[in-house]
């Protein structure tokens, strides 16, 4: 083999790598979500594009699980506040946030909030924010709506309404679970945004 061939090899195999950790690249968050003192492993993986799933690892039980893959937004991260975990997905006009905390009693992970961000269209119509609260079922949601004769944006009236509280696990955290929120708030989306 001459050397232009094994720079031309070495580039290629370079490539390939690197393309392989951008489609499945992964990020990780060590927690104490089951509060026994030892951390916990949670990963994102980026399955492709758009979509994503979630593995995890309790210390209390060193069982993995996982999550069925899930279509995410244009970037999706994990985070922790206070020992609740927050998978978040941004998109190009909006994001959405969603909370887990341990259930004691379950002794599983359980979807506490849910929030959803806006940004509208061109004109800033449809854009606010809704969020969902499911451990108490309180659900407030704030919207937007230009005004086209008046050439104004709108604030709409909030809108607060006690919800169903659903349980959602992390380990069957999937599309289902986000389109069953996503119904919810479009339920009551004011009849100038449908």
């Amino acid at each position: 083999m001459n050397n232009s061939m094994i720079v031309k090899h070495t580039y290629l195999l370079a490539l390939t790598m690197l393309l392989s950790i951008a489609l499945y690249a992964h990020e990780q968050v060590k927690v104490d979500l089951d509060n026994d003192g030892k951390p916990d492993n949670v990963s994102l993986i980026q399955n492709g594009d758009n979509e994503y799933s979630i593995q995890y690892t309790l210390s209390e039980s060193g069982k993995k699980h996982a999550t069925q893959n899930i279509s995410g937004g244009d970037e999706n991260k994990l985070s922790v506040k206070n020992n609740i975990l927050i998978v978040s997905s941004q998109f190009m006009r909006g994001e959405n946030y969603f909370k887990f905390r341990y259930d004691k009693r379950r002794k599983e992970i359980i979807l506490i909030g849910y929030d959803n961000i806006q940004y509208g269209n061109a004109t800033n119509s449809g854009s606010g924010n809704e969020s969902y609260n499911l451990l108490t079922g309180d659900y407030e949601a704030k919207w937007n709506w230009f005004d086209e004769k008046t050439g104004k944006l709108i604030s709409l009236p909030t809108i607060r309404k006690k919800l169903p509280i659903h349980i959602f696990t992390l380990e069957d955290f999937s599309n289902r679970t986000i389109d069953t929120l996503y119904d919810l708030g479009y339920k009551y989306l004011p009849k100038q945004l449908k």
